[in-house]
C-alpha cells in the first residue's frame, strides 16, 4: 500500500504510512462512538440477545481496523470477542467462526507468537472442513487460509510444509477453475483467475528455489510464465519477472546459453518499462533495479560462455543503475563489483580487478565490520593482485591485514594461509625488508612441513622453496637454501612419526587469487529483485 502511495504521491513509506493511519483513526473514533464500549465484557445472558451479533460484526470490523494499522493487541482483543459471541450462536463448526480463527491466527503470527497462530489456523481448517453452511464459498475461504498457513510455515523456517501447504492451495484452486468452466453456479459466485493461480506458483517456486530444488522451481516458473504471456502478454512488466527467473534458473543449472535467452528477453521487457518511467517523468527507482538485476546476470553468464569482455559492459551499466539509485554504501553495489573483479581478473586486468575488490571491501567493511566472514578472502584477493600488479608496498600492507586477522581467529594451519605467507615474504624482499622476508617463509616452511604429506606433490611447497632458493642466490647465500630444506624434511619427517599433521586444504587455481564469486548472497525475492549467490 505504501509504495502504491508513494508511486502516486512521490512520499516516502513513513510519511504514506502515517497519512492512511491518520485516515482509519478518523473511521475507528467514529465506529467506537457508535458502539459505546467495543471492549466491555458480556454476561451469559446477554449473549442471547440477537442484538449481540450485530455487536459481534462490529467487534470483528473493529479488529479489521486496529490491525490494519499496526494495534496488534488491540484488534486481537475485538477478535476475541467477537468470536465469543459468534461461537454461542453458531458452534464450532461454521465458516463465520472459522474467519475469526483465521483472524485470531494472523494477529498472532504479526506479533511472533507462532504456536498461537498454528492453533489458531489449525481450528480455522477444522471448522470450514466441518462447516455444511451456505453463507460464503468454503472453497475461497479455505484457499486464504491455506496462504496464511504457509505464511506462518514460511517464519518459522518449515519450508517444505510450506511447500506441501502451497501445493494443497494450489488443487484447491485448480479444482475451483474446472468448477467455473464447467458452468457451476455456485462455483461462480466467487471466481478465481488464472493469474491467480500463477501468483501460487510463483509463491511455490521461490520457495522451492529457497529450499534448492531447482527442477521444481524451473517446472513451477515455466508455468507461471506461460500464464502470465496468455494473460497479459509477453510484455507485461508480471511477464519479464517471470523470464528473470527461468534465466536464473537456467543459470543455477549451468545451462547458459537457455539462460541467456530469457535474460535477453527480461531485460527487453524491463528496459521498455524503465523507458517509460523516465518519459514519465516518475524516474521509477523499482523500475531502474529491476533492469540492473537483470543487466548483472548477463554480464555473469557471458563471463560463463568465455566472454568477459562483452560481460563487462553489462556489469558496468549495472554498477553505474545501482551506485545512482543505492548509493556506494550497498551489498548489492558490492554485488556487482565482485563479479567485475572476477571478470577483469580472468583477463589479467588486475589493476581494475582490485580497484573493484577493494570497492566491494569497503563496502561490507563498513555495512558489517570487519568481522564479516568475506573480509579476510578480499584482504587476500587484494594483496594478491597488488602484487601482481607489482604494487609491492600495497600488496604487503594487505596481506599482512589478511596474516593479522588468521593469528586473531587461530586459523593458520592451512594451505590458504601458506600462500599468503609466501606471497607476503615475497613482497617483503622486494620492498627490501629482507630479514622480515626470510623470518616470514621460515614460519610459512614450518607450518606447511605441519599441514602437507610429504608424499604428495603440492604447487604451494614448489613455490616456496623455489622462492627460498631465488631468495639466497640474489642475496649470495646458497649454503642456507640447503638449510632450509634439510630443516624442512627433517621437521616433516618428525611430524609423520608423531602423527601430528593435519589434513590438507586444497587450493583452486594457481593457490594465489581467490575467486570472489559466491561471498556476497542476496536475497531471493522472486518478480522483483533475484540475485544469485
Amino acid at each position: 500500500e505504501g509504495e502504491k502511495l508513494i508511486a502516486r504521491d512521490g512520499d516516502t513509506i513513513e510519511g504514506a504510512f502515517l497519512r492512511r493511519k491518520k485516515e482509519w483513526r478518523e473511521k475507528l473514533v467514529k465506529i467506537e462512538q457508535d458502539f459505546d464500549d467495543p471492549e466491555r465484557e458480556m454476561a451469559a445472558e446477554d449473549l442471547q440477545d440477537s442484538s449481540t451479533l450485530r455487536d459481534a460484526e462490529i467487534l470483528v470490523g473493529l479488529g479489521k481496523m486496529k490491525s490494519s494499522i499496526r494495534e496488534y493487541e488491540s484488534a486481537l482483543a475485538h477478535f476475541m470477542e467477537g468470536l465469543r459471541i459468534r461461537r454461542f450462536h453458531y458452534g464450532n463448526d461454521d465458516p463465520r467462526v472459522a474467519a475469526v480463527h483465521e483472524a485470531i491466527g494472523n494477529m498472532h503470527r504479526a506479533m511472533g507468537r507462532f504456536n498461537e497462530a498454528g492453533t489458531s489456523y489449525d481450528r480455522a481448517l477444522r471448522s470450514r472442513r466441518n462447516s455444511a453452511s451456505e453463507c460464503e464459498d468454503n472453497q475461497m475461504a479455505t484457499i486464504s487460509l491455506l496462504k496464511s498457513w504457509t505464511s506462518l510455515k514460511e517464519k518459522t523456517g518449515d519450508i517444505d510444509e510450506a511447500i506441501d501447504t502451497l501445493s494443497c492451495c494450489l488443487n484447491l484452486q485448480m479444482t475451483k477453475l474446472e468448477q467455473q468452466q464447467c458452468g457451476n453456479a455456485s462455483a461462480a459466485r466467487d471466481c478465481i483467475t488464472f493469474s491467480q493461480v500463477a501468483d501460487t506458483l510463483q509463491r511455490r517456486g521461490s520457495l522451492c528455489m529457497e529450499n534448492d530444488r531447482v527442477d521444481a522451481a524451473l517446472a513451477d516458473f515455466t508455468e507461471v510464465l506461460r500464464i502470465r504471456i496468455q494473460e497479459e502478454g509477453p510484455d507485461a512488466p508480471s511477464a519479464g519477472d517471470a523470464m528473470h527467473t527461468l534465466g536464473l534458473l537456467r543459470f543455477l543449472k549451468r545451462e547458459f546459453e537457455a539462460a541467456l535467452g530469457h535474460m535477453w528477453e527480461a531485460l527487453r521487457v524491463r528496459k521498455v518499462l524503465a523507458d517509460e518511467e523516465e518519459k514519465c517523468g516518475n524516474g521509477s527507482w523499482e523500475a531502474r533495479m529491476l533492469k540492473a538485476d537483470t543487466l548483472v546476470i548477463i554480464g555473469m553468464i557471458l563471463h560463463e560462455l568465455g566472454k568477459p569482455e562483452v560481460g563487462i559492459q553489462f556489469l558496468d551499466e549495472c554498477l553505474e543503475l545501482r551506485t545512482e539509485s543505492m548509493g556506494m554504501l550497498d551489498e548489492k553495489v558490492a554485488d556487482v563489483h565482485a563479479a567485475l573483479e572476477r571478470a577483469h581478473r580472468d583477463l589479467d586486468h588486475f589493476e581494475d580487478a582490485s580497484k573493484h575488490c577493494i570497492g566491494a571491501l569497503n563496502i561490507i567493511e563498513m555495512i558489517h565490520g570487519a568481522s564479516d566472514m568475506r573480509v579476510p578472502k578480499l584482504l587476500l584477493s587484494i594483496g594478491m593482485l597488488e602484487f601482481k600488479c607489482k604494487n609491492y608496498a600495497k600488496a604487503k600492507t594487505y596481506l599482512e591485514k589478511f596474516v593479522l586477522y588468521q593469528k586473531e581467529r587461530d586459523e593458520i594451519e592451512n594451505t590458504e594461509y601458506v600462500s599468503a605467507l609466501l606471497m607476503l615474504g615475497k613482497a617483503m624482499h622486494k620492498t627490501g625488508d629482507k630479514d622480515a622476508a626470510r623470518e616470514t617463509l621460515a614460519e610459512a616452511q614450518m607450518i606447511y612441513a605441519t599441514t602437507q604429506p610429504t608424499s604428495r606433490s603440492n604447487s604451494v611447497g614448489k613455490d616456496l622453496l623455489a622462492t627460498l632458493r631465488e631468495m639466497n642466490m640474489c642475496d649470495g647465500d646458497e649454503k642456507s637454501v640447503s638449510s632450509n630444506e634439510s630443516s624442512s624434511t627433517t621437521q616433516s619427517k618428525k611430524m609423520i612419526a608423531n602423527g601430528d599433521r593435519a589434513s590438507p586444504e586444497p587450493l583452486g587455481g594457481d593457490g594465489f587469487l581467490a575467486n570472489v564469486r559466491g561471498l556476497f548472497s542476496e536475497s531471493k525475492k522472486v518478480g522483483a529483485s533475484l540475485r544469485l549467490e
